[in-house]
């Protein structure tokens, strides 16, 4: 096997070992056995994954990578980011979050006088499930007709007040 390959695996499972230690104390505080040095191992990772790049076709902002004779990446010190891969990842999981977080819409309606029919306008622009809750936040069934995927009708046998929740 390649020795730089084989580098940039090792490289790759002590950053990956690190992240994970750094979650869990971070997460549940657990401290980790031994000591590392985080921010080594993220240097060391991030060599191997310029070492690794395809020259040719690398561009960052206005600076162009190129390959010299030696075969070695040459980059522009100002080209560098200045936050780490770690912050990178965070950041990267945040954005997923927020997108997870626009596609799952959720509206909370109240109904504060007793009716027997409420009538809810959620502009979800989708047809949501429905939960109900009294004003003793128990749960309590009613018969749900959408109208249309921005509205829908609940049915009550006696009238009530409360909190539909729609998601």
């Amino acid at each position: 096997m390649d020795h730089t390959l084989v580098k940039h695996i090792e490289a790759e499972k002590k950053f990956a070992n690190a992240v994970f230690k750094t979650f869990r104390e971070i997460k549940f505080g657990i401290t980790p056995c031994c000591l590392y040095d985080l921010e080594s191992i993220i240097i060391k990772k991030e060599l191997c994954d310029w070492q690794s790049l395809d020259c040719k076709d690398v561009k960052d902002n206005s600076h162009e990578v190129t390959n010299s004779q030696s075969g070695v990446c040459e980059i522009p010190r100002s080209s560098f980011v200045e936050t780490s891969v770690f912050e990178q990842v965070l950041l990267t999981l945040q954005e997923i979050q927020n997108q997870v977080d626009e596609k799952d819409l959720n509206f909370k309606f109240v109904q504060a006088t007793a009716s027997n029919q409420w009538t809810i306008v959620h502009n979800l622009n989708k047809f949501p499930s429905v939960r109900i809750e009294d004003p003793y936040n128990n749960d309590i069934i009613g018969q749900v007709d959408y109208i249309n995927s921005n509205a829908l009708t609940v049915f009550f046998d006696v009238s009530v007040s409360g909190i539909a929740y729609l998601n």
